[in-house]
C-alpha cells in the first residue's frame, strides 16, 4: 500500500505541475507552430502505452546505460540506514515515476489548453487585455485560475485510477505495490485479498473526489457552500 501510494503521488504531483503550465503555455501558442508541435507530442505521449513506455525506458536506462536498477522496490538487502533507505526507495522510484508523468502529464496539458483556450475567448480577458494588463499576467492570474476546476476533476480521477491501474507498471519493474499485488491475488484466486484491495480503492477513489469538491470552493467562491 505504501510503495503504491508513494508512486501513485510522487507521478501525479509531478504531471499535475508540468501540465498545469505546459498547458496555459500551449494555449497563448496555439496559433503558432508551437501549438502544432505540441499537439503531435502529447496526443503521442497520450496514446503510448504504458507498458511499452516502461519496457522501452528499462531497456535503455537500466539495461544499456545501467543509470537505474532493472527492478525490485529497494536494494537487497535493504540499507539499515534511514537516510540511505529513503535514497534508495527513490531511486528504484524513479523510471517508474516517470512512465506514469509522461501519460499523465499529456492528458494534463490536453485538459489545461482546452478550458485555458475557451477561458480566453471570454469578455473580461479582452477588457483586461485593452487595460494594459500584460499577457503573462493574464494567463497566469486569471485565465489559469479559471481553468483549474476541469483540471481538478481530471486530477482526482486520475489519482483514483491509478491507485489500482498500476499494474502494469508494478509487473514490469517489480515493484511491490497493490497493482502487483492484485495480479498474483487473481492468479492465486486470493478472494479476501481482492476483497481488501477493492475495499481501499473504492476509499481513496471516495477521499481523491471529496478532495476535489473542496478544492472547488476554494478555487471558485461562487460554489461554496453557506
Amino acid at each position: 500500500l505504501f510503495n503504491t501510494a508513494l508512486l501513485v503521488t510522487l507521478a501525479t504531483a509531478i504531471a499535475s505541475i508540468l501540465g498545469v503550465f505546459i498547458g496555459v503555455a500551449a494555449a497563448a501558442k496555439d496559433a503558432t507552430k508551437m501549438g502544432s508541435v505540441f499537439l503531435v507530442v502529447t496526443i503521442s505521449l497520450y496514446s503510448l502505452p504504458v507498458f511499452w513506455t516502461g519496457a522501452l525506458l528499462l531497456l535503455l536506462f537500466g539495461y544499456h546505460l545501467g543509470w537505474f536498477p532493472l527492478g525490485g522496490t529497494t536494494t537487497i538487502p535493504p540499507p539499515e540506514n534511514f537516510f540511505f533507505l529513503v535514497q534508495d526507495t527513490l531511486f528504484h522510484m524513479a523510471l517508474p515515476v516517470v512512465v506514469l508523468v509522461l501519460y499523465l502529464v499529456a492528458g494534463s496539458a490536453l485538459m489545461v489548453r482546452a478550458t485555458s483556450l475557451d477561458e480566453l475567448k471570454r469578455d473580461y480577458v479582452i477588457t483586461a487585455r485593452a487595460k494594459g494588463i500584460g499577457r503573462h499576467r493574464v494567463l497566469y492570474k486569471h485565465v489559469l485560475r479559471n481553468s483549474m476546476l476541469p483540471f481538478v476533476t481530471f486530477t482526482a480521477l486520475a489519482f483514483g485510477m491509478l491507485f489500482t491501474g498500476t499494474i502494469l507498471v508494478e509487473i514490469i519493474f517489480s515493484l511491490n505495490g497493490i497493482g502487483k499485488y492484485l495480479f498474483t491475488s487473481v492468479v492465486n484466486e486470493d478472494f479476501p485479498a481482492l476483497q481488501a484491495i477493492f475495499f481501499v480503492s473504492a476509499v481513496v477513489v471516495i477521499a481523491a473526489n471529496l478532495v476535489a469538491d473542496l478544492l472547488y470552493g476554494y478555487l471558485d467562491p461562487r460554489i461554496r457552500i453557506g
